[in-house]
């Protein structure tokens, strides 16, 4: 399950529902926020596959 986090309190719902990831623009690759792992949305000129892969 893929969600678009919109602060940490959403994260920790998000956790508590087993979201393992999430896609942002913002936020490092590799990130985390606990448990949920940050993905990028876009990487070179497209989206990131391991993004499209989460949707």
């Amino acid at each position: 399950m893929a969600l678009l986090l919109l602060g940490r309190a959403a994260a920790r719902q998000a956790a508590k529902a087993g979201c393992a990831a999430t896609i942002s623009e913002d936020m490092a690759d590799g990130a985390a926020l606990g448990s949920i792992r940050v993905v990028p949305a876009f990487a070179g000129d497209g989206v990131n596959p391991v993004a499209r892969a989460l949707l």
